[in-house]
Protein backbone atom coordinates (compact mmCIF):
# COMPACT_ATOMS: atom_id res chain seq x y z
CA UNK A 1 0.00 0.00 0.00
CA UNK A 2 3.34 2.29 0.47
CA UNK A 3 3.67 1.73 -3.30
CA UNK A 4 0.09 2.94 -3.97
CA UNK A 5 0.63 5.72 -1.71
CA UNK A 6 3.92 6.78 -3.16
CA UNK A 7 2.47 6.44 -6.67
CA UNK A 8 -0.67 8.48 -5.64
CA UNK A 9 1.46 11.19 -3.92
CA UNK A 10 3.82 11.47 -6.76
CA UNK A 11 1.10 11.61 -9.62
CA UNK A 12 -0.43 14.42 -7.16
CA UNK A 13 2.99 16.33 -7.32
CA UNK A 14 3.50 16.10 -11.46
CA UNK A 15 -0.64 16.97 -10.96
CA UNK A 16 0.01 19.86 -8.78
CA UNK A 17 3.12 21.13 -10.99
CA UNK A 18 1.15 21.06 -13.97
CA UNK A 19 -1.64 23.28 -12.44
CA UNK A 20 1.22 25.31 -12.01
CA UNK A 21 2.42 25.68 -15.08
CA UNK A 22 -1.38 26.15 -16.78
CA UNK A 23 -1.27 28.83 -14.12
CA UNK A 24 1.47 30.34 -15.43
CA UNK A 25 0.28 30.01 -19.13
CA UNK A 26 -2.88 31.05 -18.03
CA UNK A 27 -1.46 34.09 -16.79
CA UNK A 28 0.82 34.68 -20.01
CA UNK A 29 -2.14 34.17 -22.09
CA UNK A 30 -4.20 36.83 -20.03
CA UNK A 31 -1.31 39.41 -20.24
CA UNK A 32 -1.10 38.80 -23.99
CA UNK A 33 -4.50 39.03 -24.13
CA UNK A 34 -4.83 41.99 -21.85
CA UNK A 35 -2.04 43.91 -24.37
CA UNK A 36 -3.69 42.90 -27.69
CA UNK A 37 -6.78 44.48 -26.11
CA UNK A 38 -5.31 47.63 -25.45
CA UNK A 39 -3.82 47.31 -29.41
CA UNK A 40 -7.08 47.12 -30.26
CA UNK A 41 -8.52 49.71 -28.31
CA UNK A 42 -5.62 52.31 -29.40
CA UNK A 43 -6.05 50.73 -33.10
CA UNK A 44 -10.37 51.41 -32.85
CA UNK A 45 -9.28 55.48 -31.29
CA UNK A 46 -6.84 55.83 -34.47
CA UNK A 47 -9.73 54.21 -36.72
CA UNK A 48 -12.29 56.99 -35.08
CA UNK A 49 -9.74 59.26 -35.69
CA UNK A 50 -9.52 58.56 -39.02
CA UNK A 51 -13.15 58.09 -40.00
CA UNK A 52 -13.54 61.56 -38.26
CA UNK A 53 -10.65 63.37 -40.87
CA UNK A 54 -12.35 61.48 -43.38
CA UNK A 55 -15.63 62.81 -42.87
CA UNK A 56 -14.18 66.66 -42.90
CA UNK A 57 -12.19 65.82 -45.70
CA UNK A 58 -15.28 64.79 -47.73
CA UNK A 59 -17.23 68.00 -46.32
CA UNK A 60 -14.06 70.01 -47.51
CA UNK A 61 -14.39 68.68 -51.10
CA UNK A 62 -17.91 68.61 -51.14
CA UNK A 63 -17.30 72.64 -50.52
CA UNK A 64 -14.60 73.03 -52.75
CA UNK A 65 -16.93 71.18 -55.35
CA UNK A 66 -19.28 73.35 -55.11
CA UNK A 67 -16.44 76.62 -55.72
CA UNK A 68 -15.35 74.77 -58.44
CA UNK A 69 -18.91 74.91 -59.88
CA UNK A 70 -19.51 78.49 -58.93
CA UNK A 71 -16.06 79.66 -60.35
CA UNK A 72 -16.31 77.35 -63.57
CA UNK A 73 -19.45 79.32 -63.79
CA UNK A 74 -17.88 82.57 -63.21
CA UNK A 75 -15.52 81.43 -65.88
CA UNK A 76 -17.62 80.73 -68.37
CA UNK A 77 -19.87 83.84 -68.02
CA UNK A 78 -16.64 86.26 -68.19
CA UNK A 79 -15.89 84.54 -71.46
CA UNK A 80 -18.66 84.83 -73.14
CA UNK A 81 -18.69 88.52 -72.13
CA UNK A 82 -14.72 88.89 -73.12
CA UNK A 83 -15.53 87.28 -76.77
CA UNK A 84 -18.57 89.98 -76.97
CA UNK A 85 -15.89 92.22 -76.11
CA UNK A 86 -13.87 91.11 -78.61
CA UNK A 87 -16.61 91.41 -81.22
CA UNK A 88 -17.45 94.72 -80.28
CA UNK A 89 -14.09 95.84 -80.49
CA UNK A 90 -13.42 94.81 -84.10
CA UNK A 91 -16.69 96.42 -84.93
CA UNK A 92 -15.54 99.37 -83.45
CA UNK A 93 -12.25 98.99 -85.33
CA UNK A 94 -14.11 98.41 -88.54
CA UNK A 95 -16.23 101.78 -88.62
CA UNK A 96 -13.33 103.46 -86.73
CA UNK A 97 -11.32 102.07 -90.45
CA UNK A 98 -14.22 102.82 -92.48
CA UNK A 99 -14.68 106.55 -90.63
CA UNK A 100 -11.21 106.89 -91.65
CA UNK A 101 -11.36 105.99 -95.31
CA UNK A 102 -14.38 108.49 -95.84
CA UNK A 103 -12.31 111.25 -93.80
CA UNK A 104 -9.48 110.28 -96.66
CA UNK A 105 -11.46 110.18 -99.65
CA UNK A 106 -13.66 113.46 -98.32
CA UNK A 107 -10.00 115.59 -97.76
CA UNK A 108 -9.27 114.09 -101.28
CA UNK A 109 -12.29 115.42 -102.70
CA UNK A 110 -11.01 118.48 -101.00
CA UNK A 111 -7.60 118.75 -101.99
CA UNK A 112 -8.40 117.71 -105.59
CA UNK A 113 -11.39 120.45 -105.79
CA UNK A 114 -8.90 123.21 -104.80
CA UNK A 115 -6.44 122.76 -107.16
Amino acid sequence: MTDRLDSIESQQKINTANIGDLVRLSENVLLAAERNLETINKNAKAAERNLAEIERNSAKIERNSAKIERNSAAIAESDTRFNILIQEMRADRRAFLQAIESLNSRVDNLEQTDQ
